[in-house]
C-alpha cells in the first residue's frame, strides 16, 4: 500500500493509510507509545491516518504544516500516572521475589528509569514490553471508543463531531 499524498507532499514520518479497525487501534497505541512531553497523537480524518503531532509552541513552527486544514481528532497521550500504573499492574503479576524488587524501585525516586533498569537485570524485558504493548493497545481502544472513532465501511469517522477539529498551521481551531 502506498503512502497518502497532502498538499505538501510526504509526510515527515512512515505513515500508512488505515485499513482496519485492528489497525487503527494498533497504530494509535504506536503513536502513544512514542509521544513524549510536547506532542500527542491524531487521528486524520483526511487522510486516514493517525500520527504524532508536535507542539508548535515547542517546536519550529511549520513542523505541522503537512496537517494544514485536515479534520483530526487530537488524543490524551498517557499521563505519568497511568504508564506508573502500567508499571504497578506488571510489578504485582510477576512471581514473589521479582514482584517485589520491582514494587520496591516503584516507591523510591526516578521510578521509570531504575523500574527500566530492573526489569533489564531480571532478564524480564521482553516480557515487560509485551505487556506495556498490550496495555497500550487497550489505552488506545478505550481512547477510540472515548472520542467517538470508530472505523466503518473502510474509512475511520468521529461520531463526537465536538472532537473534530480542523488543524491550522497555527495549531487546532
Amino acid at each position: 500500500m502506498s503512502e497518502p499524498e497532502t498538499q505538501r507532499g510526504e509526510y515527515p514520518c512512515s505513515v500508512k493509510k488505515i485499513a482496519s479497525k485492528e489497525q487503527l487501534i494498533k497504530a494509535l497505541a504506536d503513536e502513544l507509545d512514542s509521544c513524549f512531553d510536547q506532542s500527542y497523537p491524531v487521528v486524520d480524518l483526511t487522510d486516514q491516518i493517525v500520527a504524532t503531532v508536535m507542539d508548535s509552541a515547542y517546536s519550529d513552527p511549520d513542523v505541522n504544516d503537512w496537517l494544514h486544514g485536515h479534520e483530526v481528532v487530537s488524543i490524551e497521550p498517557l499521563d505519568s500516572h497511568e504508564s506508573y500504573s502500567i508499571m504497578e499492574r506488571f510489578a504485582l503479576s510477576r512471581p514473589g521475589g521479582q514482584s517485589q524488587r520491582l514494587c520496591d524501585v516503584l516507591s523510591k525516586k526516578h521510578p521509570f528509569r531504575r523500574f527500566k533498569d530492573v526489569v533489564n537485570n531480571l532478564g524480564i524485558a521482553e516480557e515487560w514490553y509485551a505487556w506495556r504493548a498490550d496495555a497500550l493497545f487497550r489505552y488506545a481502544e478505550e481512547s477510540l471508543e472515548y472520542y467517538g472513532i470508530d472505523f466503518v465501511d473502510g474509512r475511520i469517522i468521529c461520531t463526537n463531531k465536538e472532537n473534530v477539529h480542523t488543524y491550522l498551521r497555527e495549531g487546532i481551531e
